[in-house]
């Protein structure tokens, strides 16, 4: 009977002294290269446990030690640390003991190349692209088409490719290809601004004055701000012989894209039309800073040796 007694005595101790199965984590959290990282904050939640939350924060050493209520339950552990990805993963501990969980951390650098080498793999046509791209910046056209050729095999209805090509074509001085090719951004929201500067562009070469004006106008009416949609509407009242309402949007054209240089160039002739002779020489040298050859350039060389 006394045996009984102790039992049950032992049992009500025990269930007092642990009414759950206290349990700790502790670890160390590392960058990418193996070194520790101090001040990381660590959130522990279990779903399983209502509200149950806690905080602790890696030292020196990137160490850190948190105890959890339950070892029977999995804790969803979450890591942040400005500059950092933010990390989450599910833990589970050990009944009444402790257990080590070391963590790694990416840089929100290193998180997004991986994304990005990722993306790649799995679309080959944006690996393409983005070699396109860089092409481009070279200005080496003959490989760049070939790169964004590729891309709309690989996907033909990937529609920023075939404006490039247009814009590729219109350098070259294929005209009727830089027109068809652009004509198939015009399918895309996204893509309309870029396929209707191919296409002013290209009907400006032709002198189909019609056609510029018609581009001209849907540009304008999309992007009412933007530095071709200014130069447009200057341009009307150049037409009309209204260089006072023409030269201010000329000027803003010219602050927000400092490399505009039809802006300059027209902008140039206000001024030696109002006899601004100094202002005058000032925007022609931009001008030929940006287009030093060329019958336009010819032009405003020649028109500078009598200023």
């Amino acid at each position: 009977m006394k045996f009984y007694r102790f039992l049950i005595i032992l049992f009500l101790f025990s269930s007092f002294a642990f009414p759950q199965a206290l349990s700790r984590v502790m670890g160390y959290v590392y960058d990418s290269s193996g070194k520790p990282i101090e001040g990381v904050k660590i959130v522990v939640t279990c779903s399983e446990l209502g509200d149950f939350k806690k905080e602790t924060k890696t030292n020196k050493k990137g160490m850190y030690e948190i105890a959890v209520t339950d070892g029977t339950k999995v804790y969803l552990f979450t890591l942040s640390k400005e500059g950092y990805q933010e990390y989450k993963e599910n833990v589970k501990p050990q009944i009444m003991t402790s257990i080590q969980k070391d963590f790694t951390l990416k840089t929100k650098k290193e998180w997004d190349e991986e994304l990005r080498k990722k993306e790649l793999e799995e679309n080959p046509h944006i690996k393409e692209f983005e070699e396109g791209r860089i092409a481009l910046e070279k200005k080496d056209f003959k490989k760049a088409r070939l790169h964004f050729e590729k891309v709309v095999e690989l996907k033909p209805d990937y529609i920023k490719a075939w404006v490039i090509l247009a814009a590729i074509d219109e350098e070259e001085g294929k005209l009727d290809q830089a027109i068809e090719k652009a004509q198939k951004g015009l399918s895309s929201p996204e893509d309309t601004p870029a396929a209707l500067k191919v296409l002013i562009s290209v009907y400006n070469k032709k002198g189909d004055k019609a056609k510029v004006l018609e581009y001209q106008q849907k540009f304008s009416e999309l992007q009412p701000e933007s530095p071709e949609a200014l130069f447009n509407k200057a341009a009307e009242y150049l037409n009309a012989k209204d260089d006072e309402k023409a030269k201010p949007l000329l000027e803003k054209a010219i602050s927000i894209n400092p490399n505009f240089s039809s802006a300059y160039y027209e902008l140039g002739f206000i001024y030696l039309r109002e006899g601004n002779m100094e202002k005058c020489k000032e925007i022609f040298n931009e001008f030929l800073k940006l287009e030093p050859s060329g019958s336009r350039a010819d032009l405003v060389k020649e028109t500078l040796k009598y200023l």
